[in-house]
């Protein structure tokens, strides 16, 4: 690498190149194809961090805010498609933890009587 510092682009780009190439060993292609992977999701992550408000709510983030993994299947950890993430305030971020356990068992019903409550309130308190 003749280059000291590179952008976080230019370091994806780099690895995808290095990874294709015919005169290296199977092990460092697959080692700089893992990196530039690696440096897709830190890309990903950072612009989700440049977002302003929680998804949910629709409020400001604040400091410490999650950026939530939707799949919750841990093998898929790795597959680090932007929609596959969120931002959330902590607050909402284990709301939506508890409640998709519920919702999980009984979509539909979890979220007329969820509905159901809210507008309740919302009469009431009107």
């Amino acid at each position: 690498m003749s280059k000291k510092h590179f952008t976080l682009d230019e370091a994806i780009e780099h690895c995808y190149e290095v990874s294709k190439k015919k005169d290296i060993c199977k092990e460092c292609a697959d080692e700089h194809l893992q990196l530039a992977k690696w440096l897709k999701e830190l890309k990903t992550l950072r612009q989700k961090k440049t977002r302003k408000n929680d998804e949910v709510t629709g409020a400001k983030l604040y400091k410490g805010f999650q950026v939530h993994h939707l799949d919750l299947n841990p093998d898929n950890y790795s597959k680090l498609d932007e929609e596959n993430f969120a931002c959330l305030n902590r607050q909402t971020h284990d709301f939506i933890h508890w409640a998709f356990r519920y919702y999980d068992k009984d979509p539909d019903g979890f979220i007329e009587r969820f509905e159901k409550i809210l507008k309740k309130m919302h009469e009431i308190n009107k």
